[in-house]
């Protein structure tokens, strides 16, 4: 970005000048992705829990088609575009079956987004 100034003056010679400034341009890609679950334990076999996963652009850059998958739950979302700090929540489900019931251990329920950098034109992605 260059500025330049210039005048006339009354008494001789005009008075000029000019400066320069350059400004670097980082671009960085990054998500994040929490889950949440409505209860935090369960008791019987078909009981619903409810999770809200949010995706977040933590980056510079405008993510597309970021891929959001719950196993678990059967989720497979794709956000078309994910602007830098834009936030989106994504609501979905899982019935507690028998077998989570007679395991006796927690349920793990782990959410992924995937999406390909701009930048450098890799697949990445973030667990939650």
């Amino acid at each position: 970005n260059k500025a330049l100034t210039s005048g006339d003056s009354p008494v001789g010679e005009d008075p000029k000048d000019d400066t320069e400034e350059t400004t670097t341009i980082v671009r960085s890609s990054d998500i994040q992705i929490t889950k949440d679950a409505d209860v935090s334990g369960v008791e019987n076999e078909g009981q619903v829990i409810n999770y809200t996963i949010t995706v977040t652009n933590t980056g510079t850059t405008t993510l597309t088609n970021v891929l959001v998958k719950d196993p678990k739950t059967g989720l497979s979302e794709v956000i078309e575009t994910l602007l830098p700090g834009q936030a989106v929540s994504l609501p979905t489900s899982y019935t507690v079956t028998i077998q989570d019931i007679a395991a006796q251990k927690p349920i793990v329920n782990v959410a992924t987004a995937t999406y390909l950098d701009p930048v450098t034109k890799e697949e990445k992605g973030k667990n939650a």
